[in-house]
């Protein structure tokens, strides 16, 4: 369900990789959804340094 694969070279998106792009892309349209998508990424991926990363990025 969270898999989908990218436009640009039609690989296989992780599923952390790919809530982190949907978080991107809400990000300059609306910050509440840029955050739950976030916030879904971290509840589902809790040690992870990239998501941790991009929360860093974006609300610091």
């Amino acid at each position: 369900m969270l898999e989908k694969t990218s436009n640009a070279d039609n690989n296989q998106l992780s599923k952390e990789d790919y809530l982190i792009m949907r978080a991107k892309d809400a990000l300059p349209i609306d910050i509440y959804a840029a955050k739950s998508w976030l916030i879904t990424a971290r509840s589902l991926f809790p040690h992870s340094a990239k998501v941790q990363n991009l929360i860093i990025d974006i609300f610091w």
